[in-house]
Parts: C-alpha cells; structure tokens; sequence
C-alpha cells in the first residue's frame, strides 16, 4: 500500500491513475443475509455454494473498505480508484 499511495500522490500523476480492480461474481448472493457468518467459518451449517458466495461477499467488502481508506475523499491527495466487478460471461 505504501507504493500505491506514493505513486498516486505523485505529482505527474493525475486522480485515479492507481487503481485497484478486485474481480469478484455475482454469487455473492448465495451468501447468507447477515453476510459473513465468521462464526460459522468451517462452514458447518452451510454449502459449498454458501460459502463461495461469503467468499465472494468477503472480497466486495474488501475493496469498499480499499475505497473508504484510500479512495477519493478519504484524506489522500489524490485517492486509489478502487472497483469490484464481475468478469461477465465469454461465449463462443
């Protein structure tokens, strides 16, 4: 994080050159309604599907918390661009 937050605030950069893509899926929503169960994290009372979509779940609000630390109007000069997003589907 160090170097990302020198390079951002480097002056020849401008605001959002330094970004940080966190590539999750939309099966964030077979993840319980509380969200992460960090009581449960062997995952006893789930599936497998439940805990891949709190593993999803998990990385989302990893690159929020990225954002609200580092990202523009969180104090740095110029902020990380940060942003969580579904690859899509590739047919061929």
């Amino acid at each position: 994080m160090p170097l990302l937050i020198d390079t951002s605030n480097s002056g020849t950069n401008v605001a959002g050159c330094v970004r940080i893509v966190n590539v999750a899926a939309p099966a964030s929503v077979f993840a319980p309604p509380e969200g992460i169960t960090f009581d449960d994290m062997d995952g006893v009372k789930g599936t497998p599907l439940t805990r891949y979509g709190m593993s999803k779940c998990g990385n989302i609000l990893h690159i929020l918390e990225l954002h609200r630390r580092y990202g523009p109007g969180s104090g740095q000069e110029k902020g990380i661009w940060t942003a969580s997003l579904h690859p899509g589907v590739w047919i061929t």
